[in-house]
This record gives structure tokens, C-alpha cells and sequence, in this order.
């Protein structure tokens, strides 16, 4: 028969309040100082938050802090921390199972609550203690003390003192409580009230899915009860399939469990074994072992009914070897039960007997009805089997006059009703939904239109505003455009007239006249080899020059080649009065790099003028080529005189045009081309201060082929 009752174990446990869990079993720094910094109530709470997580994984370490917050805590003065601290530590006890100091501490929490009439807080030590005389299969008390809590929880609500949702889900989770307990004693009816009045005011919390399953769960295990297994498998269903969506593990082994009793009454025996599977593992996973020996039980009649009794006998004696960890006196009661029919199936009449008294002993001290008349049933046959007839006639009334009492047709009739008016309440409460949502589906139709008519007036408004907005961006767009057309031609006009200005300076009068005196040198002096060699290596260079004057770029492989041919020229003409040497990174391809023509010509002319033309003895000039970091770097450096004795000798005014043009032409490759372009002049000198040379490095734009 279905034991869904005696496998819920409470989901609600009663708690305080404002409970924080702390995760810990030490102290940690900054909880030392904020123990140092607080008064007596302030520290007694840091200790309550610390046992709070720790009750069921270190109920020693919670008992202790349990302790160190009552110690700093008058007994003579109203505290709820002191509360706090008595429900800790009793469930510290209970997990420890050491249940009669549990019972001590909750009572001592009661008294304590009722010494300053504070109704809340006896309210929850009511339900708490309630709760533990349920776990503990102790009915009768449990009854009590639930019915005192109850009592006390609406009476704050009514009186309104507290409305708040989980002062509901209080009240809820006590009248679920009660329910529970009068189906264990065969009132249904009874139970049927608590549970409908549990759903309503867990209505009024407007608790989440989650929470209305676990009462629809209960209303599943009644309709099991009842023997309704189509209506209990229907909410089983729809419970399970939220709770293995949320993950939520307790609740799946639970509903497993009674899934499998439900399928093993439809008929569906290999189903009832899966799902009995299922709950065993989830059993195993989460240390539970009382539900573990209801799963055990009911699989080991599974099998009994089937005719297997090796199975069968095998997953009793699994139960049965779990015995002393049960504190539930209604599993245990249900436990011998079972061993009972078992032994009374093989026909071990004396093994059975001894079983079914232990379990009756058990039951009838809670008056546990719905286990009594099944245990009185079985003795009748276990008596009838051994020839004693006057036990076995005793055992049979008493069963059918307790069995006729919970389901007799009166009963069951008033209950039909009751399920009845409740079924029916909820579809009416699910149709005043459904109507709700409708006409607010309504209203929002209605909003929705008048909402759609202020956003297309606001859209058109938006709508213009970014018109006029991107016709005036447009327009200062070609504006801007424009202008920067006309600067790019300015920088055009400007770059072509320092280009035809530089190609000017760069054939300098001076330059040709004395090439061409340094020619007629050579004819006179009939030195036709030098003067053929000067000439061509002159109408070179002036080729170059003028071609090269026409491009904007050129390749390095040409520009280093000018400037070749510029410092032989310059060599012949003054007789070897310097030496050049060029150095240019082995990476560099020349002619696959393109830069402005002629950047370095004046840098070379101003070597040879202002450098190493006007030395003592030989000079040289060193042309470097390298690309750093992407960028071309040309170092022009002589060893000559130097830019301030030159200066010396110049002219005064003199005015070096070729390298005003040379610093404006950077200028307008700055603009145009917004790279890093660069040129410094630096005069290199000794550790006494005198010139040994001039030293100019260029940083210039290029292009790759």
C-alpha cells in the first residue's frame, strides 16, 4: 500500500527569522574586529550567523557557537538572538542525534519566549518541536504542538502584526505539517482540510512554482491513499517535471520514490522499478537513509507480489541492517512490517509474528491507523496459520472495525465531495485567471494603440529631426571636403614651387661652372681619359636631376645613385680631397622602396662645402641607410670643420637657401603625408669641445612596391 506520507520528510524547516549562513568554522580577521568593535547582542549575532551553516554539516562547531552567543545573553532579558542561538544548538543536537538534548534546548527556547510573551517567537518553537515529534514518528505530540503553533501564527497574522510572506509561508508549511500527520492516522478528511488551507494562505505568500509543488505533492500522496493512483500519478508528473527542471534533488528522490509505488499499483512493475532505482540512488547520494529503507521496503514487496523472494528477501535485509539509524518510529514501525509479510509469504509463521508485534507495539503508541489495521490483518493470518484461531478471530475484527472506520462511505463520501468542491474551486480560480489576463490583455491592447500613435508622432519628430540634421551634417561635409581640396592644392602649389626652387639650388651656378672649368682642365692639360670620364659622369647626374625633378617619388636604388654620381664629380673636382663610403642595411630592397627625390642632396653639398672641403689633409663622408621600427633612417656624417668655424668663414648674410627650402619641403611632407618625418643636425665634438664633424639624421616617408 502507498507510503507517500511517511516518505515526505519536512521540506520547511522551521527557522529563524534572518538567518545568514556563514560557510565557516573559524573566525576570520575582519569578524575579529567586528567582534572587538560590538556590543554583547551585536557579537551574540555574528556567533548565531556562524552556526546557522553548520548545524547539519558541523553541528559541533554550531553548538559551540551556539553556546559563546548564549554566554553573552541575560536569560532575564528579552533577546531574539537568544532564540536564535536555543534553535541552533538544538538542531546541532538533532543531527548529532542526540534527541533529548535537542528536545531540551527547543523547550528552553519555548519558555524562554513565553516568559516575555513574545507570540511569534513561541509560534516558532511550537512548529519547531511539532516538527521534531514528526520526524521522530511521535504523532500524538507532534498533533499538539502543531496545533498550538498554528493557533499562534494566525493569530499574529489576523491581528496584524505580521503580514509578511514568510510569516505565510509559516503558517503554510505548519498546516502542511498537520495534514501530514492525519494521514498517517488514517483521517483523511481531515488532512484534506489542512492541506487546502495550507495552499490558500501559501496563495496569499504568492510563493513561487517551486514552493505550491510541495503541496501539490501532498494532495498527490492523499489521492494514493485514497487509492485514486490515475489523479496521484497526473500531480506527481507535473511536480517532477518542475523539480528535475530546477535540479532540485530532495524533492526528485521523494516523488521517485512515490512514483514507483504508484506505477507498482497501475500495474506498471518494470516502471516502479526504475523509478524505485532512481530514489535509491538519489538516497545513496544524499546520506538519507530512512527514505532509503522506504524505497527498499516497497521494492522488496515488489518482488514479494511477484513471486521473487530472494529479491525480495535481499532488499529487506539491506532495510533492515539500516534499522538502528532510523529516528522515525513510523518507518520503523512500517519496517517490521514489511519483514513480516515476508516471512509470513515463506511460510515462517514464528519469524513473522515476532516482526509484526514489534511493528504493532510501535504503531499503536501514535496511533498510526493507516499501518495498524494492515499489521492486525496480518497477525489474523499468522494465527489462523498456527492453529491459534481465538488470536487469529481477535486480529480480524479488530482489523475490520479500523478498517471500516477509515474507509467507511460516509467518509469516503464526504471526502469525494471535498475533492470535489476542490477541483472545482480550482478551475474556477484558474478561469477568474484566465478572465483576468484577458481583459488586462485588453487594457494593453488599448495602451499598446495609444502608445503606438505617441511613438509615430515621436518617430516622424526623430524622424526630421535627423533629416534636417543629416542634410546639415552633409552639407558641412562637402564644405569641409572643399576646403580640404583647396588646402591639398595649396600644399600642391606650394611643394611644386620649393621643388622647381630646390632644383634651382641644387644645380648650382657654382657647381657647373666649376665642372666645367674642371673639363677645361682636363683638355688643356690633354688628360682626355679624366675629361671624358668628368663629362659623362656630369651629363648623368644632370640627367638624373631633371628626370627626377619631375616625379614626386623615386626609387632609393635612383636617389642613391645621383648621389653617387654628385660625390665622384666632387671627388675629381678636388682632387681627392675626401673619401665616401655608403652603408645601407642588407634587409633594404632599393628598388622596391620609393621616397621624395633629392631629401639628401643639400645635406651632401653642405658636407663637402661647409665639411671637409675646407679641412687639413683628407676628409670622409659616411652615408648610413637603415629602417628601424618602419621607418627609412639616412645618416649623412662628414669628419670636416664643422658648421660654426664654416660659419666663421662665410660671408656675413649669408643665407644658406638650399636648406631653408630643404626645412620648408619637410614641412609640407608633414602635412601631406601626416607621417613621422623628421630631420636633425647635430655637431659632433670632442671631449675638449672641438668640432670633429657634422652629423644629420633623416627620418623619411616611403613607400613599398
Amino acid at each position: 500500500m502507498f507510503k507517500t506520507a511517511c516518505k515526505l520528510m519536512m521540506l520547511g524547516i522551521w527557522i529563524v527569522a534572518g538567518r545568514t549562513a556563514f560557510s565557516q568554522s573559524k573566525i576570520n580577521d575582519s569578524q575579529v574586529t567586528l567582534l572587538s568593535s560590538r556590543s554583547g547582542s551585536e557579537k551574540a549575532l555574528l556567533f548565531n550567523q556562524l552556526a546557522d551553516g553548520l548545524t547539519k554539516t558541523n553541528p559541533r562547531q554550531a553548538i559551540l557557537w551556539s553556546d559563546s552567543g548564549l554566554s553573552l545573553l541575560s536569560q532575564f532579558e528579552w533577546s531574539k538572538e537568544r532564540i536564535h542561538a536555543y534553535s541552533n544548538k538544538a538542531y546541532g543536537y538533532f543531527y548529532l542525534k542526540n534527541y533529548d538534548s535537542s528536545l531540551i534546548m527547543m523547550k528552553e527556547g519555548l519558555n524562554y519566549a513565553k516568559q516575555f510573551k513574545q507570540r511569534k517567537s513561541e509560534a516558532t518553537m511550537q512548529g519547531q518541536i511539532g516538527m521534531f515529534f514528526l520526524q521522530k514518528g511521535e504523532f500524538d505530540s507532534s498533533l499538539v504542538y502543531n496545533v498550538k503553533s498554528i493557533a499562534l501564527l494566525k493569530n499574529v497574522f489576523e491581528s496584524a502584526e505580521d503580514t509578511s510572506h514568510l510569516h505565510l509561508m509559516n503558517i503554510s508549511k505548519a498546516l502542511g505539517n498537520t495534514g501530514q500527520i492525519f494521514i498517517r492516522k488514517g483521517d483523511y478528511e481531515q488532512g484534506f482540510h489542512y492541506f487546502v488551507d495550507a495552499l490558500k494562505y501559501r496563495e496569499l505568500a504568492k510563493a513561487p512554482p517551486e514552493s505550491m509543488a510541495k503541496l501539490t505533492t501532498n494532495m498527490a500522496g492523499l489521492y494514493a491513499y485514497l487509492k485514486d493512483y490515475e489523479n496521484s500519478q497526473k500531480y506527481y508528473l507535473q511536480t517532477l517535471l518542475l523539480y528535475e527542471k530546477i535540479n532540485d534533488r530532495a524533492m526528485m528522490e521523494i516523488i521517485y520514490g512515490n512514483l514507483g509505488v504508484v506505477e507498482k499499483n497501475l500495474g506498471n512493475n518494470d516502471k516502479a522499478i526504475q523509478y524505485y532505482t532512481l530514489a535509491l540512488k538519489l538516497d545513496e547520494e544524499l546520506g538519507n537513509e530512512e527514505q532509503k529503507v522506504n524505497n527498499l521496503c516497497n521494492l522488496a514487496k515488489l518482488y514479494l507480489d511477484e513471486g521473487d523472494l530472494d529479491r525480495a528477501t535481499l532488499s529487506y535485509h539491506q532495510a533492515l541492517a539500516l534499522e538502528k539509524l532510523i529516528s522515525s518510529k513510523f518507518t520503523l514501525a512500517e519496517l517490521h512490517l514489511n519483514m513480516g509479510l515476508i516471512y509470513l509469504k515463506s511460510n515462517q509463521n514464528q519469524l513473522a509474528g515476532k516482526h509484526l508485534l514489534k511493528s504493532l507495539g510501535v504503531a499503536e503508541t501514535e496511533g498510526m491507523n493507516t499501518l495498524i489495521y494492515k499489521i492486525e490483518e496480518a497477525l489474523s493470518q499468522v494465527y489462523n496459520n498456527t492453529g491459534n484461531y481465538k488470536q487469529a478471530y481477535f486480529y480480524h475484527v479488530k482489523y475490520h472495525n479500523l478498517y471500516d472506520s477509515i474507509n467507511n462511505e460516509n467518509s469516503r463520501n464526504r471526502l469525494s465531495e471535498l475533492q470535489t468542491r476542490f477541483e472545482t474551486e480550482k478551475k474556477e480560480k484558474e478561469i477568474l485567471r484566465l478572465t483576468a489576463e484577458k481583459t488586462e490583455q485588453k487594457l494593453a491592447i488599448i495602451e499598446q494603440k495609444s502608445n503606438l500613435t505617441r511613438q509615430r508622432m515621436i518617430i516622424f519628430t526623430i524622424l526630421l529631426v535627423l533629416f534636417l540634421s543629416a542634410g546639415l551634417a552633409y552639407f558641412l561635409f562637402i564644405r569641409y571636403r572643399l576646403k580640404q581640396k583647396n588646402k591639398h592644392i595649396e600644399l600642391e602649389n606650394q611643394n611644386l614651387q620649393i621643388e622647381s626652387r630646390l632644383l634651382r639650388s641644387q644645380i648650382n651656378p657654382h657647381f657647373i661652372f666649376n665642372a666645367l672649368n674642371s673639363i677645361q682642365h682636363f683638355v688643356l692639360n690633354n688628360e682626355k681619359t679624366q675629361a671624358s670620364t668628368y663629362l659623362i659622369k656630369f651629363a648623368n647626374l644632370m640627367r638624373n636631376v631633371l628626370s627626377m625633378s619631375r616625379k614626386e617619388m623615386v626609387s632609393l636604388e635612383d636617389d642613391l645613385e645621383t648621389l653617387k654620381i654628385n660625390l665622384e664629380l666632387e671627388k675629381l673636382r678636388l682632387k681627392d680631397k675626401f673619401d665616401f663610403v655608403f652603408s645601407i642595411d642588407q634587409s633594404i630592397e632599393l628598388d622596391a622602396i620609393y621616397i621624395p627625390p633629392m631629401l639628401m642632396q643639400p645635406h651632401i653639398e653642405n658636407a663637402i662645402k661647409h665639411g671637409v672641403e675646407k679641412k687639413e689633409g683628407a676628409g670622409t663622408i659616411r652615408i648610413e641607410i637603415s629602417l628601424p621600427d618602419h621607418h627609412l633612417k639616412c645618416v649623412i656624417q662628414d669628419d670636416g670643420i664643422g658648421r660654426e668655424k664654416s660659419a666663421v668663414n662665410q660671408k656675413k648674410g649669408h643665407v644658406s637657401v638650399a636648406g631653408k627650402l630643404t626645412r620648408e619641403r619637410f614641412e609640407i611632407l608633414k602635412k601631406k603625408r601626416g607621417t613621422h618625418i623628421s630631420q636633425v643636425i647635430i655637431d659632433q665634438k670632442d671631449s675638449h669641445g672641438n668640432s670633429i664633424g657634422t652629423r644629420v639624421e633623416l627620418i623619411i616617408p616611403f613607400e613599398k612596391d
